[in-house]
């Protein structure tokens, strides 16, 4: 009987031991599992990080860019208009007598014999005319030359800009 007894006893041992062994499995499996989700929460959080401050960058270099491009804007702007005044000065100045064209934008040889038949007015409008002309030339060349200086600073700046 007692032999019997140790004999249930082991058996009873031998289940406890195999039921402590498998929980012992099961809680370091649930730890690690538990670790892994704490490692990879972690690096979503690192990652996420990463972005918002990749994201800020991104906006201050924008921010930075408009205001580079507000400022060459302005002084486009600002070439338009001295452009502008270039042309209205050129043109007081060319009705004025201050600023004389080039022969081939004057009244020429051929014109003063032709113009003995046209009246005083007609004649006076065609040298307004040319003069009106030559003054919008003028304008249009000061208005492309802002234009490029607008767009070389542009390019410029975007230069600038990327590394």
């Amino acid at each position: 009987m007692l032999a019997q007894l140790y004999k249930w006893a082991a058996i009873v041992f031998a289940v406890l031991a195999v039921a402590a062994v498998v929980t012992a499995i099961l809680f370091h499996s649930a730890a690690r599992d538990s670790r892994v989700r704490a490692d990879a929460e972690h690096e979503r959080a690192n990652v996420l990080a990463q972005q918002v401050i990749r994201a800020d960058q991104i906006i201050r270099e924008e921010r930075e860019r408009a205001e580079r491009m507000t400022v060459i804007a302005g002084q486009y702007e600002r070439d338009k208009a001295d452009a502008q005044a270039g042309y209205e000065r050129d043109l007081a100045d060319l009705r004025a007598g201050n600023l004389k064209l080039r022969q081939r934008w004057a009244a020429t040889a051929t014109d003063a014999v032709s113009a003995a038949g046209r009246s005083a007015a007609e004649l006076d409008a065609a040298a307004a005319d040319r003069e009106a002309s030559a003054a919008r030339i003028v304008r249009a060349a000061r208005d492309a030359d802002a234009q490029i200086r607008g767009l070389q600073a542009v390019v410029k700046a975007d230069r600038e800009a990327t590394p």
